[in-house]
């Protein structure tokens, strides 16, 4: 179940690689607005960043859902059983990728602390979820798990610079 969680979580990564690149792109720019107090400009550029990643991704996300099953064989016939988790993590993925840059959001304007309970707080749900959820449900539990978190710190997040920042992304 290990190896299926492990291919299964790996595989969904590709979801998140446009916003590894856009984030790249992104976030000093995130920076140098939010110094000159361009909120506006911030605010919209970081909209488009994640409608452009959510459309980006979209396909990718459709894809792996629909042809979980046969994604997960190419790995070996014992990895279709897989086929859920990859669906799962792929929700959580697509949902991490079309909140946009968040947490990138929160470090550039000097917010590190936020997104560092943030990531705290998740992390430790992460541990209370995965140790309820794993003895029961195995593999999927891990799924399920990994799923909620990731959306909830994406969530979690968004609020945060709506708070702090005045902006909704």
């Amino acid at each position: 179940q290990v190896g299926i969680f492990g291919v299964a979580n790996r595989t969904t990564l590709l979801v998140s690689l446009v916003l590894i690149a856009v984030n790249s792109i992104s976030a000093p720019k995130f920076a140098a607005l939010y110094k000159e107090g361009k909120m506006l400009q911030l605010e919209k550029m970081a909209k488009h960043s994640a409608k452009l990643m959510t459309l980006m991704t979209l396909p990718f996300a459709i894809i792996f859902i629909l042809f979980s099953n046969k994604i997960m064989s190419i790995f070996g016939a014992q990895f279709s059983q897989g086929a859920s988790l990859l669906v799962i993590l792929t929700i959580g993925q697509f949902v991490n990728v079309a909140s946009g840059s968040v947490g990138f959001v929160l470090m550039m304007t000097g917010h590190e602390r936020l997104i560092r309970n943030n990531m705290a707080f998740c992390a430790f749900l992460n541990i209370i979820l995965n140790s309820i959820l794993i003895p029961i449900y195995g593999a999927l539990g891990a799924a399920i798990t990994s799923a909620i978190v990731l959306i909830l710190q994406n969530v979690i997040a968004a609020i945060m610079i709506r708070r702090v920042l005045g902006i909704w992304i």
